[in-house]
C-alpha cells in the first residue's frame, strides 16, 4: 500500500502525487503495474465514454488508490472517514467556476428523514471529510486527457456547517410534509437537493405521501463549490481543520458570531429598518448618491455590505433583488435574464436547458419598497424566494420548449403593422402566468445568429415594404419573468409569514 490508509494526511500526499498528470496517463500507470482493476480491454473506453457520469473519479478510485469503485454507504477511505471525489472546473470570462455541483449522496426518502442529526447521519459519512481533485474541463477535448491540477483535503468552516445543518433541515421539513416532489435545489443556501436520474421515469417512493418524487442526491451547490474553488484552492489556503473564515472580504456575519440560520438573521437586519423613507434611510446609512442603483445600495447598506458578493450570498448563490410597488399595487418592470444564444438553444434538451438549470439553483432575496399616497417609497419589508419546481417544470419549461421549437424549427416570424410596429412570434407575457420572451439588447440592431440552415420571415402589411438587414440574424433576446407573477409571489410570502 502507498499510502496509510487510516490517516487522511497520508492520504491527501499521495493524492497530490497525481498532480499534473492526465486521466489517461494514470489509467497507463495501472496497466504498466499490472493493476487487476483494469483489465478488461475496453476499460478506457468506458471511462472515456461522456456518458458515463462520474468516470473520472471511478478511474482514479481504481487506477490510483487501487481499490474497487462502488456505492458503499460508508466513506470511500472508511478507516480515515475521507470520501474521494474528483471533480471539474472551467475557465469563465472572468476566472474560474466550478463546472458541476459536488453530488454526495442519493436522498432515500423512505429513510433519510429518521436521522435528524446532520452529524450522525448517512449524508455526513460522505460530507464530513472530502479529498477533493481538481481537473480542468475544456469543451472539444475528452477528460480523459484533463489534469489534475489541485488535490486537498476539505472540512466544512464552521460557519458554513451551522447553515448546512440548517439546509438539511428544510430538505427533511419536505419529505416529513410528504412534499418531497416539490423539492427545489432553490430551497436551500449551501446544501441542495439536486435531482439525480436519466430521465423523468427515475422516482422514488416517499413515506408520507403516495406520489412519487423525483430521483434525488445531496449535494454542494455550484456557487458553493466555485466560491471554495476561487478562494481557497487557487489562493492555495487551508481547507481542512479549518480556523476562521477569510476576512479580507465583506461578510453579513460578524466573525465573533455563529449563525444557523442566514436568512433570518439577514432579515432581522433589514426589519430594523421597516418604514423609513429611501432619504431616511440615505440619512442613516450615510448614504448620499443619487445613483440609478440607489434602492440596491441601500439594501446593501442595511446588511453592512457594499455589493452583491458578500461571500454568504456567493456560497449560495443569492442575488439581491430591490422591488419597488407603485401606490396602484403593481410593479412597473418585469425580471430579465441574460440573453440566450439560439444555435447553442436548439441543441439543448429541457433538463440539460441554462435557464431551467438557473431557475432550479437560484435563490432571491427580495428588497421592498412601498410607494405611499404621498409618492414616496419606503421600506416594507424582505423574504428570500425561489421559483416552486412546479411552476419551472409547468409553465416555464412550456415556454421554453415553445421557444427552442420556433428556431430549431426555423418559424421565427415577424409581423409589420400598418402603423410600423414591429411584432414577432416568440412567447408573449399575455401567453404565459409566469415568464415570456423579448429583447435583451442595445437595441434591435442587436444581432446575433439564427441558428444554421434556418432564416427570419418578414410579413408586412405597411404600403412601402419593409426591410430586415439579415434574415439570417435576430436581435438578441431573453427570458423574463412577468412582473404580475413576482407580485403574486410577494403577495403570497407575505400573507403567508404575517397573516395579512
Amino acid at each position: 500500500m502507498r499510502y496509510d490508509e487510516t490517516d487522511p494526511i497520508d492520504i491527501e500526499r499521495y493524492g497530490k502525487e497525481m498532480i499534473g498528470m492526465s486521466f489517461r496517463e494514470i489509467f497507463e500507470r495501472a496497466v504498466a503495474e499490472g493493476n487487476p482493476l483494469v483489465a478488461d480491454k475496453k476499460y478506457m473506453d468506458i471511462h472515456a465514454d461522456k456518458n458515463f457520469k462520474g468516470g473520472m473519479g471511478n478511474l482514479v478510485e481504481e487506477c490510483w488508490f487501487g481499490y474497487k469503485a462502488n456505492s458503499n454507504p460508508e466513506p470511500d477511505f472508511e478507516k480515515a472517514g475521507v470520501e474521494l471525489k474528483v471533480t471539474p472546473y472551467k475557465a469563465v470570462k472572468k476566472g474560474f467556476s466550478a463546472k458541476e455541483r459536488l453530488v454526495l449522496t442519493l436522498i432515500d426518502y423512505m429513510e433519510v428523514y429518521k436521522e435528524k442529526d446532520l452529524l450522525s447521519s448517512h449524508l455526513w459519512k460522505k460530507l464530513g471529510c472530502i479529498l477533493l481533485a481538481w481537473y480542468l474541463h475544456k469543451d472539444g477535448q475528452n477528460d480523459i486527457d484533463s489534469t489534475v491540477d489541485f488535490v486537498q483535503l476539505f472540512t466544512l468552516p464552521a460557519e458554513d456547517l451551522e447553515i448546512i445543518k440548517t439546509d438539511y433541515r428544510k430538505i427533511l421539513a419536505k419529505i416529513e410534509a410528504g412534499k418531497a416532489e416539490d423539492l427545489s435545489e432553490g430551497d436551500t443556501l449551501y446544501l441542495g437537493a439536486c435531482t439525480k436520474g436519466s430521465s423523468a421515469k427515475s422516482v422514488r417512493k416517499q413515506p408520507f405521501s403516495d406520489v412519487e418524487a423525483k430521483q434525488r442526491a445531496f449535494s454542494l451547490k455550484n456557487s458553493y463549490m466555485t466560491y471554495l474553488l476561487n478562494e481557497y484552492i487557487l489562493k492555495q489556503q487551508p481547507t481542512y481543520h479549518y480556523e476562521g473564515q477569510n476576512r479580507d472580504e465583506e461578510s453579513i456575519i460578524s466573525s465573533d458570531v455563529l449563525v444557523d440560520d442566514l436568512e433570518k438573521y439577514v432579515q432581522r437586519k433589514i426589519a430594523a429598518y421597516i418604514g423609513r423613507s429611501e432619504d431616511e434611510l440615505a440619512v442613516a446609512l450615510e448614504m448620499g448618491s443619487n445613483a440609478k442603483n440607489r434602492y440596491a445600495m441601500l439594501a446593501y447598506r442595511m446588511l453592512g455590505i457594499k455589493g452583491n458578493s458578500a461571500q454568504e450570498f456567493r456560497k449560495a448563490n443569492i442575488v439581491v433583488k430591490t422591488i419597488r410597488i407603485q401606490k396602484n399595487g403593481k410593479i412597473k418592470e418585469s425580471m430579465s435574464f441574460s440573453p440566450f444564444d439560439f444555435q447553442a438553444l436548439v441543441k439543448t434538451e429541457w433538463e440539460n436547458s441554462v435557464f431551467g438549470n438557473f431557475l432550479q439553483e437560484q435563490r432571491f432575496f427580495f428588497v421592498l419598497f412601498q410607494e405611499g399616497e404621498d409618492g414616496i417609497y419606503r421600506l416594507k419589508g424582505s423574504c428570500f424566494w425561489n421559483m416552486p419546481y412546479h411552476d419551472i417544470e409547468g409553465p416555464v419549461r412550456e415556454v421554453w420548449e415553445r421557444t427552442r421549437d420556433i428556431f430549431r424549427d426555423g418559424k421565427l416570424m415577424l409581423d409589420i403593422t400598418p402603423g410600423g410596429l414591429v411584432r414577432n412570434n416568440l412567447p408573449k407575457a399575455s401567453d404565459n402566468m409566469i415568464c415570456h420572451v423579448r429583447p435583451h439588447g442595445a437595441d434591435r440592431s442587436d444581432m446575433i445568429p439564427l441558428p444554421k440552415g434556418t432564416h427570419l420571415t418578414v410579413r408586412s402589411n405597411r404600403s412601402k415594404d419593409f426591410e430586415w438587414p439579415d434574415d439570417t440574424m435576430f436581435s438578441k433576446q431573453c427570458f423574463w419573468l412577468n412582473n404580475d407573477y413576482i407580485l403574486s409571489q410577494l403577495r403570497m410570502h407575505f400573507a403567508g409569514t404575517k397573516k395579512a
